[in-house]
């Protein structure tokens, strides 16, 4: 059974990825041609459903108490997300 700690840390780990993604696509933003824009749209859209199913995840979780900085990283990127989507 998965305890509360590995599924935060699992969490924690696929939250640090999206944000890596999220970053590396507001820097490629600033200079990219149509098509190029065109293929990014599809990445964003596959980060905002891995996103969501994190977010599923996170909430499943029981004891909440601790994750507030989780669920504030979660708010920032579907921020991000939003912005550049």
């Amino acid at each position: 059974m998965t305890t509360t700690v590995d599924a935060t840390e699992k969490i924690n780990r696929a939250k640090g990825a999206i944000k890596s993604s999220v970053t590396k696509l507001e820097t490629f933003l600033e200079k990219a041609s149509v098509t190029e824009l065109q293929i990014k749209i599809k990445k964003i859209e596959q980060l905002h459903k891995k996103l969501d199913e994190l977010l599923n995840e996170f909430f499943l979780i029981k004891d909440f108490s601790g994750l507030q900085d989780t669920a504030n990283d979660f708010e920032q990127v579907d921020s991000r997300l939003g912005r550049i989507g």
